[in-house]
């Protein structure tokens, strides 16, 4: 159970990064 929540977050700062990533990408000409 322990290893499925460790997944979990893993999974959910994945998600996290991509999310910025994506928002950076498309505000990047007014940055």
């Amino acid at each position: 159970m322990k290893k499925f929540f460790r997944t979990l977050s893993g999974l959910m700062n994945l998600y996290r990064c991509y999310r910025l990533y994506e928002f950076i990408r498309d505000n990047w000409d007014e940055l």
